[in-house]
Parts: C-alpha cells; structure tokens; sequence
C-alpha cells in the first residue's frame, strides 16, 4: 500500500485540531503562507463573507489604512519606551521621499534621457540606502532583546526543571510555585512587549514602501518585502512563537504539577509533534542554543536548603504570627532555627517572605531583633529583583516604615530598579503611602529619582494621580517632582495634568494647574491636549477649570486636527459638549474633511449631542430658529425633485494620479448587474463578534501567558474555509459569514492563540444544536460557550451573537423570464462616459410606491394593518397573537366590502387607499388581488425588535418564526406576479421592501434578488423643536432602553446595509436637511437615499427645483402614504 501523502503544513492524518494547534508545523497563518498549493480555491470563500487574512500582518496593515500610521506609531511608543529610538524613522523616511518627489528644475532646452535616468537612479539608491540602514538599526535591536530573553527563560526553565525534580511544586502557596509562577508572567509580558514591537516595525516598512511606489510610479514593494524585509531575524516568527510556547507551556505545567496532574508536552526544538505523557517530571528544553551557556547553567552552584524546609519554617512562623501567645512562641522558634543548619539564608527567607504579609509591625520588628545579626538586609529576589525596600513599599496591610527606616541606617540602596524598572518610590505612590514617601526622600540620593520612570513610562506622580492618591501627589509636588515633564518624539511621557484629565480626577487637575509650567499645555503622545482629553472621556466638570486656567477650546490637536468639541461630538457626551461652548467653542468650524461636530454627532446617532449643538447655533445666529424650515417641512406636503448625479468627470480636478497604473489589461467589467447576491439553496450563518477582546473572558486565576491574538474559527465540513478573526477585532472585522447546505451536521470550533507563538490557549465548539434551538429563527441570537485549555479545564467564556437566514423555501421567480430592479446602462443613460471609470448599472426605481404595512398573525400569515395592534372596544390586541379566524371574526371581515374606486386622478386614488388602510385588516394575498398591477407599493414589514420584544415584553406566538414569514411574504408575492403574467398583463407590479428591523432587511435581501430592499433609520426622529430617541418601532426610550444603536446611527446603518448588499436606507428628512454632508457620506457608499417625511404627499404641487430643503444628490422621498422616485437611479 503506498504512503499517504499528506501536507507538510497539515499534520499527521488523523491529527486533531488541537495536536495541530500544538505543534510548531501548523498554524493557521503559517500553513497559508509556506503551502499555498493547499489554499481553497476563491470562489469556495464566499464572495460576500468577509474571510479574514490568513497573515495576521495583512490585518493590521489594513486597519490603519485610512488612519495616520506616523501618530499611531508614536503614541504606541508611550506604551513601549524602553524600545524609543529603536523603531523605524516613519516620519524621516516620509520626508525623505517628499524631498526626493519634488520636480526637477532642466534648464530650457529640456533635459537629456539619460540625465533623467540618472536622476531617478540617484533618488532611488538614497531612498533605499536609508531604509537599509533602518531596517539594521530595528534588528540589532531586536537580535539583542531575543538574545536577553533567551537567557532569562533559559534561567527560568532551568529552575523550573529542577523544582519538578525536587517536587517542590506541590502546592500553589509553594515558595517555588510563586517564584516560578511570577517570573514567567513577567517574561511573558516582556516578550508581549516584543511581539508588539515587530508588528509595529513591519508595518511601517510596508507603509512606508507604499508610498514610495506611490510616488516613484514603481512596484518595488512586494519584492522589497519578501526578499529583504521579511528574511531579517526580526520578522522571522519562528523564534519568538518558540519562546512564547515554551513560556505558555511552562505555565501549564507548574500548574499541573501544583494540582497533581499530568503533563502533555512537546518538543519544540526538534520541530517534533510527538506528544510526551509525564508526571512531575519534564524533558530537557533548551531555548538558547549557546552550548556554552547551557553548561554554565548546568554547573552552577545547588541552593543547599531544600524549598520544602523554608516552606515550613514560613508557615509556623506565620502560625506563631497570629497566635495569642506570639511573645513566648517567637524566641525558641528563633533560637531553633539560628542553630540550624543554614540559619542565615533561612531567617532571612522568612523575613524577606513576611514583609508583604499581614504580619503586625510589632512582630515582624522584634523578629528582627531576635535574628539580626544573621539577617542580610541587602538580599534580592532573583527573579524579581526586589529588596526589602520594595517589599516594605508593596505591603497594603502594615506600615513598615521600621523597614524603610533600617535600610537607611544600614546604607542599603533605596533606588535600586526590580524587573519592572521600578524603585520602591512607584510602589509607595500607587498605594498613596505618603509617610513612606517622606521617609524615603529623607536621602538626598532619593530625591534625584523623584521623576524616575519605570518600564511603562510610568514616574511616581502618575502612578499617585492615575489612583487618585491627593496627599501623595501633594507630597511629591512639594518634594519636587516635574509636573509638567517635556514630551518630545524621542522621550514621550505621560503628561500628569492629562492623565488628571483621563482619569476624571478633579482635584488633581486643580492643584497641577497651580504650577506655572503646568499651563503652557502640552500635547501628549497621541497628540492631545488636556482639553481634548476631557472632550473625548467627557469629564465634563474639567472644562470650565482647565479654560478658567488659560486653555484655548478651539486650539486643534496634532493627530485629526480637531478642536475639542469634534472629539465631545463624536463621542457622545451632551454635557462636556455644552460645557465647552459656554466656554467658547466654535460650532460652526470645519475639519480637514468639510465636516462639522453637527456631522460627527448626527452620523454617529448620539442626538442628545445633536440637540445641544442646534440649540447653541440658534443662540448664535441672533436667535433666528434652524428649526422653522424643519417644521415647515412636516407640515407641508413637497413634491420631492431628484436631481440626477452627473458622471463626468470634471477637469479640474482630473490628475494622472487617479488614473491606476496597469501593468496588465484592465479586466473585463460586466456590463449588466441583475439584483444582488442572493441565497440559492445555501443556509447563511452569521457570528457576530463584540468588538475588541469583549467576546473573550478569561479567568483571573488561570495561567495564561500571553492576550489572545486571534480566533481560528473552523469546522469538520471539508468546503468550509477556516476563519481567523484577529483580537482586538475591529469594525470592519466584527462578522464573519459561513455559506453551508445544512445545519444538521454543521459544528464550529473555536481554537484562541497568542499573536505570535502556536500554543493553544483555549478551545471551545458550538454544536449544530446552538444554531438550531433558537428562540426566533432568524433574529439575532447570542450565544455563550466555555472555553478549554489544553487540559480541558474551564479557563473562560466566549460570547458572541449570530444569525441563521435560510434560502428561500418555495420556487423563487425565474431571472430569465421577471425583470430584477435592475436594468442594463446602455439606452438609458446617454450621460454616461464609455470607460473604465464610468461603468455604472441603472435601476428601474420610478414613479409613486403606495406604502403599506404588513405585519404576522400567529401562524405566520401576512396581513396588510393600519399598525401591529387590532383595536377593539378600546382594548389593543397585538396581531402577532391572533389567527386568521379571529382578525376574520373580530373584524367582520369580507373581501367584497373592500373597494377602492377608480379613477384618473392620482391624487384621489392615493386619498381613497390611504382612506382604505387607515381602518382595515385585509389579508396581503387580498390585498394585491384588490390594488391595479400599474400601482406600486413599498411593502414595509413590521416585526419587533430584540430589544422590543426584552423590554416591552412583546410576546410573540409559539410558533414565531422570522425565517417563515418572509417566506409567506414572498410566496404571495411571486404568486401574485405568476398570476398577471399569466392573464398576460403587461407589466409587472413593481414592489418594494423595507423594514425597521435590520433583521428583516437582511433576510429578504439575502432570499430574493428580484426586489430591492431598503432599511428604515427610524431610531431618531423631530418631535417639538428637537430630536428624540426611540426604539426601531416608535416605542420610547423609558419603555425600550437597549435598542440597537444601528436605529438611529447613520454610520452603523450604512455599515449594516452595505455588509447585508441592501439597495439603500432611509433616513429622516430633517437629519438630511440639517446637515446635507450627511448625503454625499451615505451616497459614496454606493447605497441609495431615501428621506423619510412626516404627512402625506400632495400629488398637486408642481416639481420645483427650488422646494426642497434638502440639498444633494437625494433618490427619493417616503412619505407615511407613499415612497417617491424621480428618475432612474444611477449607481
């Protein structure tokens, strides 16, 4: 029999997924890149499913795309300041290409080819002779921070083995587990460190290469990247991921050992996935591969006293500790150990262990005295690096200042830095202790490192302001330290007044502001002033105390440009938003995008916002009321005038850069597009992730090395492509898709892994049962799963919502033989430009639509309402409970009394059907046998919402189902359409879908492509002067508290549609006319706009240009009787 061949980034047949997840011969991200011959062909991702890169760089290059890398980067460095001045120069490299960009001064008769050539030649060689010399400065800095990490873990293993050996990692109260378990979570949060310092590295030579194509007119940086970038030891993962999986594997097995279980490890330095079972016995691993070193390690001198020992001798004196009679227990206890063997490293084991206990100050002092002269004072931890100093600082139970008091009789060194770059003035100042603050600045030495920073650029004056300690920041202002330390590129610091700000700490801000320097106001790494700080946590109380002090509310900061009062805007903070402009803030003022905060707030649906800015623009503009022409608005019945979109391109604007530079044959556009994508016969399933690490909860007490890095989302269904979703996840990147036949069979498995390294960090499955038992077929549902580590034990939680939406269950109506809403450009639109940049496709969206609501009975039927409720003797009966039998019963109910007389008016006959549905229940099959084919009709299905149906409560029948409904709704319509076509009518009703429920939008979208469907912003509307919030359906705010912000914000919305292939959405007219950027924002989008207007159209006003408050390109308006287009819609 021949040998299976299998792939090399695949495993072992019969592996499972986890085995694969352990070894260092398969990941995700690895296995795409090294085996692209195993790829899945495109077409089986699913052209509508957001599939996720399987090259987690790729993400973070796109998340930054349109934002502006050069400020990300230096505010990160904040965050990383021991590797300041080690990361690449972005801001020199882009200057640099500026510089060499600029057109060459020839003199008049030209210049030669060959000088040219030159030229380009010479600003080439001094382009990437700069970037060479950048990419050898990150990684010898890199090579030199592996290599220290190296060491340490090599340190950390090694005694790690020789704890198991001894057994002496009992117990998780062992000195040996503590010791062990705390120097791998430091090394873990170093390599972290690390780790976060090569992506930020390879994203910027990747951006900054960009642009030098961009500039050069060349294609240099793919081959740039692959043949000298990434073959640098810096962006080799593979020594990294092995030191972040031997860390994590390192912590598995101390708590394995503490809890008496087995071992599953594997050799990672053969590349081997040969799993090895052990119990309290571990495997010779090596990280450094320096013989010389490992055999230094080896002949090190053995500790002579055996942890178990200390372990006890600890515990009995914490027993004589808290004992009654500790005076006549504590001397013989001492006496016992001083002639002991080793007394000296044994009493001063304990001392140093008790500092930070609970240990009364009495006791631990006279402790001292007993064993003084054997008590070495001066001792550290090894892997901690602290002194008793330290220790004395760390301790939130006793005081501890006779600690603090020998170290200076005894000279010791009151400064020194532990792994965390810390001196013991950090510790004091987080805990507030200003007494040990005091004492400790009693050495001059001391007060030289007042303004010390630690590892996370974090100084004793930060530490005290960020826990609101107000005596302890008192103290150290007074003592000297800067409150106003400078914040340059090349030493970025936190700024204490910001991080006042940040923190909402009134009371510090107040008395930083009462040093001088304090008041010029610096911009803090990412680019802000304290004013903007508050704008943006909206710590609203801050503003008039930072403006009374001289700061400018319309000073701009250095990352978006912005005043503060865009960042109070978007952000949604009503009151910081009026506290500013009572403080001056300019309303009116624009970004560097046109936009103003009036923008900001009413795209990102924060309407309280929204009606603090209107009210401060009337105040402004000589109280003359914005609001009149909003009212008038409502209360006049306009005649909507579209004026169609021009796609010619104007000249003046027209540059060679727009133009893409091919260096193959433009592909072939098509030049027809019928519907949208639909669903055929598969079943949709959309997992919907919180955004950041939201969706994950870890436990506190586990042992995880590292934060999670991604989610590979997979499944047993061979023609389902495996998913990562990177951590934290982003907008764009919050959905994914999966295309399946059936959900009988379908799991997913959910494995969670560091960034870098292949070390499973937890593992969890969703049975085909989570998507089949739901509440409501096709809302959104959520769902919780517990997560597994490596040895199944609980670590955690992963939550997240998802959607199920079925394809449609009956025949659906044939494309070849029923128009879509779609038809061909050409013929329609002569405007039109024949070429590559003006390919469009046009709708056949025109004319009036009669709108009607169709709501559920309680098996599913359709039922055209004046509202979801039936009234009867004063009593409203929801439709969603009644049958058809009793709607009949209730309301008399006869087809023959239903009438709607005809008549050449169109006003009348609109009068006569809004008369028609504003009093009767008629069944939707009815009521399309009853309207003429020639009226259309925007069919808006009404159904609650998840919040709705949680906070009203709605309830809804048994068998409720969202899925089937839609099938009804559709059933009737294509039954409709096959019986015209068969009495040979002409023409075709033309209908329309919309809804307020997102989730209904998207069901019908995904079932049909035959008519367009648009989603209704209804979540804000005027009501008396201002905006109001409501639920999806009209329902309060006291009453449906939750709703879903995509109601009412543009943003959100627009997202939803464009994910879900919607035609368009509708927004409220007086949002539009308010601020008219709001169109073009939606229109770019490629989606169409309908304003949604309050009372009924007046089909006798004349179209007039000039009516319309609304300024841009607007599709259509939709009154409460009628949805109106004017012209085709170009897209």
């Amino acid at each position: 029999m021949p040998a299976q061949r299998v792939c090399p980034g695949k495993g072992l047949p019969g592996m499972s997924a986890q085995e694969k997840a352990c070894s260092p011969a398969y990941s995700a991200p690895a296995h795409a890149q090294k085996h692209t011959h195993c790829k899945a062909p495109a077409a089986a991702q699913g052209a509508f499913s957001p599939l996720a890169s399987k090259n987690p760089d790729v993400y973070a290059e796109k998340r930054l795309t349109k934002g502006k890398f050069g400020k990300h980067l230096e505010s990160r460095q904040l965050e990383l300041p021991e590797y300041v001045g080690h990361f690449i120069n972005y801001k020199a490299l882009k200057k640099l290409i500026k510089q060499l960009a600029a057109v060459p001064q020839f003199d008049n008769n030209g210049a030669d080819l060959a000088d040219v050539e030159r030229l380009l030649q010479e600003n080439k060689t001094s382009f990437f002779f700069r970037l060479e010399r950048e990419l050898e400065k990150v990684n010898s800095f890199y090579l030199e921070k592996e290599s220290d990490l190296q060491i340490r873990l090599d340190i950390l293993i090694k005694k790690k083995n020789d704890a198991v050996t001894k057994h002496r990692l009992g117990s998780k109260t062992s000195i040996a587990y503590i010791t062990l378990y705390d120097g791998f979570k430091r090394f873990s949060r170093d390599l972290d460190r690390l780790e976060q310092f090569v992506e930020l590295n390879q994203t910027g030579f990747s951006k900054v290469l960009k642009k030098w194509d961009k500039r050069s007119k060349s294609h240099t940086k793919e081959l740039y990247l692959s043949k000298a970038v990434s073959v640098q030891p810096v962006f080799n993962r593979s020594e990294i991921s092995q030191l972040s999986d031997l860390c994590a594997n390192s912590l598995v097995e101390l708590d394995a050992n503490a809890e008496g279980e087995h071992v599953v490890r594997y050799d990672y330095e053969n590349g081997s996935i040969e799993a090895k079972t052990t119990y309290s016995d571990i495997s010779k691993l090596h990280v450094s591969s320096d013989a010389s070193l490992a055999q230094a390690n080896d002949t090190q001198p053995k500790q002579e006293v055996d942890d178990f020992e200390i372990d006890e001798l600890y515990s009995e004196f914490l027993n004589i500790a808290n004992s009654s009679t500790v005076n006549s227990l504590l001397v013989p206890f001492v006496s016992r150990v001083k002639n002991s063997h080793n007394a000296s490293y044994k009493l001063t084991k304990i001392f140093f262990l008790s500092i930070t206990t609970k240990v009364s100050d009495e006791t631990l002092s006279s402790f001292y005295d007993l064993a003084s002269d054997l008590i070495i004072l001066s001792t550290t931890d090894d892997l901690s690096q602290r002194s008793i100093i330290h220790e004395a600082c760390c301790n939130v139970f006793e005081k501890r200042t006779f600690i603090i008091e020998l170290g200076i009789k005894n000279a010791l060194n009151l400064n020194s830095k532990d792994i965390s770059g810390r001196i013991p003035l950090h510790y004091a100042a987080e805990l507030g202790r200003t007494d040990l603050i005091e004492l400790l600045c009693t050495s001059d030495d001391t007060l030289n490192y007042l303004n010390k920073l630690d590892y996370d650029a974090m100084s004793p004056l930060i530490l005290a302001i960020e826990k609101n300690h107000l005596d302890t920041v008192k103290s150290l202002l007074q003592l000297g330290a800067d409150p106003a330390p400078t914040n340059s590129e090349t030493n970025p610091q936190h700024l204490p007044l910001n991080v006042a700000c940040k923190s909402g700490n009134y009371e510090a801000a107040e008395l930083l502001l009462t040093q001088p320097r304090v008041k010029d106001f610096q911009k803090d790494a990412e680019g802000l002033l304290p004013l903007h700080v508050v704008a943006k946590t909206g710590n609203f109380k801050l503003v008039p105390l930072l403006t009374e002090n001289g700061a400018d509310p319309n000073s701009l900061d250095g990352f978006n440009k912005w005043p503060a009062i865009f960042y109070s805007a978007s952000e949604g903070h009503p009151r910081t938003t009026a506290a500013l402009i009572k403080a001056g803030a300019k309303i009116e003022v624009k970004d560097e995008e046109g936009f103003t905060p009036l923008f900001y707030a009413s795209w990102e649906g924060h309407v309280s916002v929204l009606n603090v800015l209107i009210n401060a623009l009337q105040e402004n503009q000589n109280n003359r009321n914005l609001l009149s022409p909003l009212k008038e608005m409502n209360n006049t019945s306009l005649s909507p005038v579209v004026q169609p979109p021009s796609f010619s391109l104007n000249p003046e604007v027209m540059s060679i850069d727009v133009i893409p530079d091919l260096s193959l044959p433009p592909p072939i556009i098509p030049l027809r597009r019928y519907g949208h994508n639909f669903l055929e016969k598969k079943i949709i399933l959309q997992l919907h992730f919180h955004l950041g690490r939201d969706s994950i909860s870890l436990n506190q007490d586990e042992v995880i090395s590292s934060l999670p890095g991604r989610i590979v989302i997979s499944s047993r269904i061979s023609d389902v492509v495996p998913r990562n979703v990177l951590l934290p996840v982003a907008d764009t990147d919050s959905t994914v898709a999966f295309q399946i036949d059936s959900l009988d069979e379908f799991t997913i498995d959910f494995e969670i892994f560091p960034s870098f390294g292949t070390k499973l960090i937890a593992k969890t499955s969703a049975l085909s049962n989570v998507f089949k038992t739901v509440s409501n077929d096709g809302l959104s549902n959520s769902v919780v799963l517990p997560l597994f580590d490596g040895r199944l034990k609980n670590v955690g939680e992963l939550s997240f919502n998802f959607q199920v939406i079925h394809p449609y269950s009956g025949e659906p109506l044939e494309i070849s033989k029923y128009d879509t809403y779609w038809k061909s450009t050409s013929g329609n639109n002569t405007r039109v430009q024949n070429s590559v940049l003006s390919f469009v496709t046009a709708s056949s969206l025109s004319g009036d639509y009669a709108k009607i609501n169709v709501c559920m009975l309680s098996d599913g039927t359709p039922i055209v309402c004046p509202s979801w409720n039936l009234e009867i003797l004063g009593t409203k009966l929801p439709l969603f409970q009644l049958s058809v039998d009793q709607v009949k019963q209730l309301t008399n109910y006869n087809v023959d009394n239903f009438i709607i007389p005809e008549t050449e008016s169109k006003s009348v006959f609109y009068k006569n059907l809004n008369a028609l549905l504003s009093k009767n229940y008629i069944l939707f099959d009815d009521f399309l046998s009853l309207v003429p084919e020639k009226v259309g009709l925007d069919v808006e299905v009404l159904y609650p919402t998840e919040a709705e149906v949680k906070d009203i409560p709605l309830t809804l029948p048994d068998i409720s189902d969202l899925n089937e409904f839609t099938d009804n709704v559709l059933t009737i319509v294509f039954e409709h359409v096959r019986r015209s076509r068969s009495h040979n009518v002409k023409r075709t009703r033309s209908i329309v879908f919309s809804s307020n429920n997102q989730s209904v939008c998207s069901i019908l979208n995904w079932k049909q492509p035959n008519y367009p469907v648009f989603f209704s912003v209804s979540g804000v509307c005027f009501q008396e002067d201002k905006f109001v919030i409501n639920s999806a359906n009209g329902f309060p705010t006291g009453v449906v508290s939750d709703e879903d912000t995509t109601t009412r914000s543009l943003k959100e919305a627009t997202n939803f549609a464009t994910l879900n292939n919607l035609l368009g959405i509708m927004v409220p007219s007086e949002l539009l006319a308010l601020v008219p950027d709001l169109v073009d924002s939606i229109r770019s989008r490629g989606l169409v706009l309908v304003a949604s207007k309050k009372g009924m159209k007046d089909f006798e006003i004349a179209d007039d240009a000039q009516v319309s408050l609304i300024k841009g390109d607007i599709n259509g308006f939709r009154f409460e009787d009628t949805l109106s287009f004017k012209g085709n819609i170009d897209m």
